[in-house]
């Protein structure tokens, strides 16, 4: 889906320093989120900001590989710690809509 090897080999040429990575990665989150209030039409959106959630989101997605990969992770650690806290998510997902059932219920006299 996401063509980890060019932007690991990408992420291998750039001579940047690490923590200048993880600072453009901040600076990519804010500019996503920025686009997120634009496409939200959010009252406290910037009058600069532009309607581009998908381009910022994956300007975050693409800094956030280079961090990892400048870091020295392996493609294959990387799909793990996802598979790992897509689970997490998952159950947590799970519990929060189980809870909504149990609230929805809960005036219900018996």
């Amino acid at each position: 889906m996401i063509n980890t090897q060019a932007i690991r080999h990408l992420s291998d040429l750039d001579t940047t320093p690490f923590m200048n990575r993880v600072v453009k990665s901040q600076e990519e989150l804010g500019e996503m989120a920025a686009a997120a209030l634009v496409a939200a039409a959010s009252p406290n959106a910037s009058a600069s900001a532009d309607d581009n959630l998908l381009e910022e989101a994956t300007d975050v997605v693409i800094c956030a590989l280079d961090v990892l990969f400048a870091a020295g992770y392996q493609e294959s650690q990387i799909v793990q710690m996802i598979d790992t806290k897509c689970r997490k998510w998952a159950r947590k997902q799970n519990a929060l809509n189980a809870l909504k059932v149990e609230r929805q219920f809960s005036f219900v006299k018996r």
